[in-house]
């Protein structure tokens, strides 16, 4: 069993607590404003439908009809757990994926 120092203790607390603050800082930056204007927005899908349009549209075009057969499986998720079925879906925000 692991003893705690109240050093270890304290830098614990500071880690979590910077952790906090550091993801509440990352999800301050999506602003109404922002979300207004997702549509202009193509390296980012802050919200379901990716805009308020509801098209479900990107306009990257990294991948396209020549390249998309050369695209292989990268992650995978498998929601084995829930009887109910996946009830979020993923965003992303600034190079980063919430799901």
């Amino acid at each position: 069993m692991t003893r705690w120092t109240s050093s270890a203790a304290v830098k614990a607390i500071t880690a979590v607590a910077f952790v906090g603050f550091a993801s509440q800082a990352m999800a301050a930056d999506v602003t109404w404003d922002r979300l207004l204007n997702a549509q202009n927005d193509d390296a980012n899908w802050m919200m379901y439908h990716k805009d308020f349009s509801g098209h479900h549209h990107s306009g990257l075009n990294q991948i396209n009809t020549k390249n998309v057969k050369n695209l292989k499986l990268a992650w995978q998720h498998n929601p084995s757990a829930t009887k109910r079925g996946i009830q979020g879906f993923p965003l992303a925000v600034d190079g980063i994926v919430y799901y």
